[in-house]
């Protein structure tokens, strides 16, 4: 007698015999798993916190080596000293007012031109201008400092004197006499030589030794140029111009800026007549000027 199972009780068994499978394979694995999970776990303790250094106190005099060095404050490195180089400039004039920056009149020997450079302004072929003093410049040039000094003034003779014709009258050359480069004409008005000004103008140079011309300031305003050390015989004081005049304005013109007043100074000898409006003493005063 022979034996045979259907297909479809093949196919049962066959799932049976799977599930079985699965089971004991999941059994074994939890197992496993519990087995790892109960295995004793050895916590280190944790090692006790270090307490504090000691103070230690020292003597204030301890730090004296530190407070002596002041390595904290060290000061900068002082500027190197400037040289004094052949830059081909002459140094006229300079003015150190607090309220503004300080400037100077520099005249390019090679051109001949002359011009006003305020500080920290470039100055063509030449460097920056870095310092201004009373009596020089400092440039930098290349990374170097160049000292251009002003140029001694010469010490101007005196003016004696002269005595003509007959009479005790006597009068300065040059300030009301007939053949001088100023005449006054009556009250406030003089009558000036045009060629005595285009000389003096040509060099700009000595015609700035006969004087000195500082920014005017009031209320933080520069309301013109205060006049000082006006030479004796100068054309300046022939013009009827003396120290602590303020000179404000030049034919209604204001002069609030130096690079302004040097330009219209230039222009002098090109008008015929000039108005200078200065005050004197507090007191507004009118200067009028004929060039012929």
């Amino acid at each position: 007698m022979g034996f045979s199972l259907s297909e479809r009780y093949v196919t049962v068994l066959n799932l049976l015999l799977i599930a079985a499978l699965a089971y004991l394979a999941a059994q074994t694995v939890n197992q496993v798993f519990a087995w790892r999970l109960s295995g004793d776990v050895t916590v280190q303790p944790l090692a006790p916190p270090r307490p504090p250094p000691p103070e230690r106190s020292v003597p204030r005099t301890h730090y004296d080596l530190i407070v002596s060095r002041d390595i904290f404050n060290a000061p900068a490195a002082a500027p190197s000293a400037p040289v004094v180089e052949d830059l081909h400039l002459k140094l006229l004039g300079t003015s150190l007012i607090k309220h503004s920056k300080p400037y100077a009149i520099i005249e390019d020997e090679r051109t001949g031109k002359q011009s006003l450079y305020k500080l920290g302004e470039e100055i063509p072929d030449a460097g920056k201008l870095a310092e201004v003093e009373k009596e020089r410049v400092i440039i930098d040039y290349q990374g170097r400092r160049i000292a251009v000094e002003m140029p001694a003034a010469p010490t101007p003779e005196p003016v004696k004197p002269v005595f003509r014709g007959f009479g005790p009258r006597a009068f300065m050359p040059g300030l009301g006499g007939p053949h001088g480069a100023v005449r006054r004409m009556g009250g406030n008005r003089f009558l000036v030589d045009r060629s005595t000004v285009e000389q003096s103008l040509s060099n700009m140079g000595d015609l700035l030794t006969q004087m000195r011309a500082t920014p005017n300031v009031d209320n933080g305003q520069t309301d013109g140029f205060k006049l000082s050390e006006v030479a004796p015989g100068s054309l300046f004081q022939q013009m009827g111009l003396k120290d602590g005049d303020v000179i404000q304005s030049i034919d209604g013109h204001t002069l609030d800026d130096p690079a302004r007043a040097i330009d219209m100074l230039r222009t002098l000898s090109n008008q015929r007549s000039v108005t200078i409006s200065l005050v004197r003493g507090g007191t507004p005063v009118q200067f009028q000027y004929e060039m012929r």
